[in-house]
């Protein structure tokens, strides 16, 4: 279940000197209050939404619309409301999000960038990810390297989804049946995505 709403926070007050109450024409008396808005997200501020500006009289405790405002003083309001600035933290869900992609990205590319010096230099040990031609996912484990040759032992699972391939790395699960495949066609595999992922 997904939490997410809007909340509000005070932003900005003053007093309005020189201008009279709409309601009972007393001077100095009028307050104007600027709140934010902000979507959140489980809680977490992720944007500002917008913001709203709230009139109020001291002296006869009439509290007014923006839609209430005579021209005079709606004017001051939204000089007010666009002085106001929203806080840094009403950006957190913003910021936890771009730092998320970022790790991701980052990963992403380290990971990338690994994969690519192993397939150019495999070594006994290593297990590769294997996509099957009937789309289903299993691992090869490197028994033996040659000059030109790469000897595998074969895993005798497969599962169908790539996340759960893991579960079927286990020493116990490798048998040894004599698969050999040359240096370039690990190389092309790689290209194609066949190879998708190493584990050294």
């Amino acid at each position: 279940m997904v939490f997410y709403g809007t909340k509000s926070t005070f932003l900005k007050a003053e007093k309005v000197m020189g201008e009279k109450c709409p309601n009972c024409k007393s001077a100095g008396s009028v307050n104007i209050s600027v709140f934010g808005k902000y979507a959140h997200i489980y809680w977490i501020p992720t944007f500002p939404w917008k913001k709203m500006v709230q009139v109020s009289c001291e002296h006869c405790q009439r509290h007014f619309s923006e839609k209430e405002l005579p021209t005079n003083l709606q004017t001051i309001a939204d000089e007010i409301k666009g002085e106001a600035k929203a806080p840094v933290w009403h950006f957190s869900g913003l910021v936890l999000l771009g730092a998320l992609v970022f790790f991701m990205w980052n990963h992403m590319t380290s990971n990338a960038k690994e994969n690519q010096e192993m397939i150019a230099h495999p070594m006994p040990g290593d297990r590769y990810k294997i996509k099957t031609e009937t789309r289903e996912h299993t691992m090869f484990k490197i028994k033996n390297v040659t000059a030109d040759s790469v000897y595998f032992l074969t895993n005798q699972y497969t599962v169908n989804k790539m996340s759960r391939v893991y579960k079927i790395d286990k020493a116990e699960n490798y048998m040894d049946i004599g698969e050999a495949f040359s240096k370039k066609d690990l190389l092309d595999w790689f290209a194609s995505k066949k190879i998708y992922d190493i584990k050294r």
